[in-house]
């Protein structure tokens, strides 16, 4: 006879389960929602940072995102970091995570890819993330390419 025990202390965090959380409308609904609020911050387009931010947070057994907090950031681009916190603040609730038929809070990281394309338009460089950014809240045009999502700054 095989019998399994799990010991759950009460409110803590789990990060693997066997149902993981769930954002609304599911990982298009996440993409969606990431192309319509990620702005590239204007200081690190003009001076050509890029790079990976990994943002931690918390879904709590509600749904909740809380406890958000910057893994690893980008040497010299503070204002990538703090735009990936501002939009994954802005979140909506989740379908919460559940282990054993309960549901629970679970540790969630998300990576926020911002980089420069070798090719330049109009004699400016290229910028893209892993959704389409905008620049001082205007959309800007976007293309694919290679799976990322090439943001064009307008004159």
């Amino acid at each position: 006879m095989f019998i399994q025990v799990l010991v759950v202390v009460k409110d803590s965090t789990y990060q693997i389960v066997e149902r993981m959380p769930e954002f609304p409308g599911k990982q298009e609904g996440l993409n969606n929602f990431l192309s319509q609020n990620l702005h590239y911050p204007q200081k690190e387009w003009d001076a050509g940072i890029s790079g990976k931010v990994y943002i931690s947070f918390t879904v709590d057994q509600e749904g909740y995102v809380n406890n958000i907090r910057e893994l690893r950031g980008i040497p010299g681009g503070p204002g990538l970091t703090q735009e990936a916190i501002r939009v994954v603040k802005l979140m909506p609730k989740w379908k919460p995570g559940m282990q054993a038929g309960k549901l629970v809070s679970v540790q969630y990281t998300l990576p926020f890819n911002f980089k420069i394309p070798p090719q330049s338009l109009n004699g400016q460089k290229a910028r893209s993330d892993s959704t389409a950014a905008k620049i001082n809240g205007q959309k800007q045009n976007t293309q694919k390419a290679d799976g990322d999502s090439i943001v064009k700054k307008l004159p």
